[in-house]
C-alpha cells in the first residue's frame, strides 16, 4: 500500500471502492480510482489473486506490485455465509464495485449485474469481461488481440500476425473502466449504474482509426 502524495489532484477522495477482480484489467481500472483518491479496497481469496504467482523478487510478483498500488487488502472466502455478509456489508457502504470474473462465476456467486443492481442500486458497477455479461466465453488479452484483428494490423513484415507484449487490450480495458467509474462516480445526476465493458469491444476500438484508413486506403 502506498500514500496518496502531497498536493496531487484527488477528485475521487471520499469515495469507497470493492475490488473483487484479478490479474491485469479489473485490477487496473481500480488502481486509477485509487490513484484519483478513492479509498479502494481489494478482495482476495485466502490462495490470493492469481497474479501473485507471477514472476517477482523477494517483494512479491513484479505484476500484483504494478496492478494493485495503494489499495487496502481483504482476505474473504465469498462461499463462507459470514464472509459473503462481510462483502455485502462493503458493498452497502461502498459507491463503485470493479470486478471481471467470468459471468458464469458472478452468476453463481449472486454477483451479476441484475442482481447487484437489485440489492445495490446506489452502486457504479462496472463488470469486464472478454464478449459482454451475456456471453459465458472465456477470454485472455491474446484471445482479443487475435479475435479482433489487432494482431494482424501489428503484424510482420511477411504478413503474419504478431502478439503485442504488454496487454495493450487489459490495460485499454483498465482505462475504459476506471474512467468510466470515475465519470459516473462525479456524476451528480447519477445515483448507480451498471458498465458491462467488453474487451472485445475494446480492442475493435483500439482499431477504429487504421482500420478506417486501411478500408478507405487501401494497401
Amino acid at each position: 500500500m502506498s500514500e496518496a502524495g502531497e498536493g496531487l489532484p484527488r477528485p475521487l477522495a471520499g469515495k469507497r471502492v470493492v475490488d473483487l477482480s484479478q490479474f491485469i484489467a479489473g485490477p487496473t481500472a481500480a488502481q486509477y480510482l485509487a490513484d484519483f483518491g478513492a479509498d479502494v479496497t481489494k478482495v482476495e481469496s485466502s490462495a490470493g489473486d492469481g497474479v501473485r504467482t507471477l514472476p517477482g523478487n523477494a517483494f512479491g510478483s513484479y505484476y500484483a506490485r504494478s496492478f494493485n498500488t495503494g489499495k487496502a487488502s481483504r482476505v474473504l472466502n465469498l462461499r463462507e455465509a459470514a464472509d459473503r455478509a462481510a462483502l455485502d456489508a462493503m458493498m452497502a457502504d461502498a459507491h463503485c464495485f470493479v470486478c471481471n470474473l467470468a459471468p458464469t462465476s458472478l452468476k453463481g456467486l449472486g454477483l451479476d449485474g441484475q442482481t447487484l443492481r437489485e440489492r445495490f442500486p446506489q452502486l457504479v458497477i462496472a463488470l469486464v469481461s472478454g464478449y459482454g455479461q451475456q456471453d459465458a466465453r472465456p477470454c485472455m488479452d491474446t484471445i482479443a488481440q487475435c479475435e479482433s484483428g489487432f494482431a494482424m494490423l501489428n503484424g510482420n513484415e511477411d504478413g503474419s500476425p504478431r502478439l503485442s507484449t504488454g496487454w495493450p487490450v487489459d490495460m485499454f480495458s483498465g482505462v475504459f473502466a476506471g474512467m468510466s467509474c470515475a465519470m459516473a462516480m462525479l456524476d451528480p445526476a447519477l445515483r448507480g449504474c451498471l458498465i458491462d465493458l467488453s474487451m472485445m469491444e475494446v480492442a475493435a476500438g483500439m482499431l477504429i482509426g487504421p482500420s478506417q484508413l486501411i478500408i478507405g486506403e487501401g494497401d
